[in-house]
């Protein structure tokens, strides 16, 4: 037992000492430019930020996902973000009209 000591802290000296293999300099792509005739405006101003990925023009923020407290970063085209705002207006009209006409409940239609 008194042989391994020695050895093993002249193992952990050495690994301590040795200087670690040069890192490769990560080669990060050139920025992508955004024209400002390509931002839509309106959507800036609700919180989302431009982002250029794939030649394609996005919008991106952070959004609080239900039933937690961690928001989650969602990024969007203007294209389905137009679609998202049409399906809620959409699904809201439905309920809007359900509430004024419910159809047969009470008494049964027969």
């Amino acid at each position: 037992m008194r042989l391994l000591t020695p050895f093993v802290i002249a193992i952990l000296v050495t690994a301590c000492t040795a200087s670690p293999p040069p890192r490769k300099a990560a080669a990060t792509p050139p920025a992508e430019t955004i024209k400002v005739s390509e931002v839509n405006k309106d959507l800036l101003k609700k919180g989302y930020k431009v982002v250029k990925r794939d030649g394609k023009i996005g919008y991106c923020r952070a959004e609080q996902m239900t039933g937690t407290q961690f928001k989650k970063t969602i990024c969007l085209t203007e294209d389905q973000i137009r679609e998202q705002a049409r399906r809620t207006t959409e699904t809201s009209d439905s309920m809007e009209r359900q509430r004024w006409n419910p159809g047969c409940i009470h008494p049964p239609c027969g």
